[in-house]
């Protein structure tokens, strides 16, 4: 076992090269063609310029099984690959290509990492990145949005012309690549609606995508008022509140109960013969009521009490009483079983082909 001053050591700018303190690794036969093996400091190495991990994942059990397994062997005995920066700057001289877990295994264990150096001469930018992508869908615990997250940033900093061509680089399905990049292409409430982007399947894409095209800002009022709660629901209960705010009508209070506002309406609100405040009311019958006076507290509570009462009155008990979502019952009744019906078939099989 290695002492905190054996550590130290081992990162320091004179000892940068392949000793006999971490166990060796196995590489092919040809290794003088793939670069230097080194062993350097892992706060050197700056992270490449892709989406990466859901910082989720180095949370995980696995995770922390690759930090203890390198912690007993006294470091990673599996190279990661890095090019040396033409222009080292005051706090990087490498750039990560692949093994992004065992630096940070490595970082978390306070030890020097294993790495294959190659010159940027090697490995023009747009083959790191090509790399670094192939590397990362090749994992079995890949989420559906952090592939598409990552192929979509392929896509956008022109490292392929399009997802068909992607596709063919990567060894995989259009179709699964296409999936994949819609359902990282979702609004960030939508996304941030959910307890965490692992949560995300493939088949939730088709039905979001739905939901947003038929009614964009009924999907992402809910989407906030989801995220803003205590206790989020489940995955598949988030999409189907999300698909029920596309499918539930506008709601405005009429006489008689609740129904469509088509006119807009914007009042003045005044006391003592001084506007105080406005309503307004937008075509799709929501209501905002603005005061611009402090209230007290008995005073507050007092409006409370008035806008309950008035709620029990006039809304309560009709066919479209909101939920917390902004969403009635029979609405999210009926998206459930839409959303039950799905199944998993619409699932795209990511497999390599």
């Amino acid at each position: 076992m290695k002492t905190s001053a054996d550590t130290h050591s081992l990162v320091s700018p004179q000892d940068d090269t392949l000793g006999n303190s971490l166990p060796s690794p196995t590489l092919p036969p040809a290794s003088t063609s793939l670069g230097e093996l080194r062993r350097i400091d892992p706060h050197r190495i700056r992270a490449i310029q892709m989406p990466n991990r859901d910082p989720a994942s180095f949370e995980s059990d696995e995770f922390e099984s690759l930090h203890q397994s390198i912690v007993a062997a006294g470091g990673n005995s599996v190279p990661i690959s890095v090019v040396q920066l033409d222009g080292p700057t005051a706090a990087h001289d490498y750039e990560l290509i692949t093994g992004e877990r065992r630096l940070r295994a490595c970082i978390q264990a306070r030890l020097p990492v294993l790495a294959i150096v190659k010159q940027a001469q090697q490995v023009p930018e747009q083959q790191r990145l090509l790399e670094t992508l192939q590397e990362n869908i090749a994992r079995q615990d890949l989420s559906p949005f952090e592939f598409g997250r990552q192929l979509k940033h392929a896509i956008d900093t022109g490292l392929s012309s399009s997802a068909r061509a992607l596709a063919r680089h990567i060894g995989r399905h259009h179709s699964d690549v296409s999936a994949a990049i819609k359902l990282a292409s979702l609004p960030d409430e939508v996304i941030e609606a959910f307890t965490s982007t692992a949560d995300l399947q493939y088949r939730f894409e088709n039905l979001l995508s739905q939901a947003l095209t038929k009614n964009k800002s009924a999907v992402l009022s809910a989407a906030r008022a989801i995220k803003a709660l205590p206790d989020r629901p489940a995955a598949k209960e988030v999409v189907t509140l999300l698909v029920a705010a596309a499918a539930a009508p506008a709601v405005g209070v009429q006489k008689g109960g609740v129904g469509r506002s088509d006119t807009p309406f914007n009042g003045a609100l005044s006391c003592a013969g001084q506007e105080v405040g406005s309503v307004q009311i937008d075509k799709r019958g929501h209501a905002k009521i603005t005061l611009g006076i402090a209230l007290t507290d008995k005073q507050q509570a007092a409006l409370h009490k008035h806008i309950d009462a008035f709620l029990q009155r006039h809304i309560a008990g009709t066919n479209a009483s909101p939920n917390a979502y902004g969403i009635d019952s029979e609405t999210a009744s009926k998206a459930r079983k839409t959303d039950a019906s799905s199944g998993s078939d619409s699932t795209p099989a990511v497999a390599a082909r």
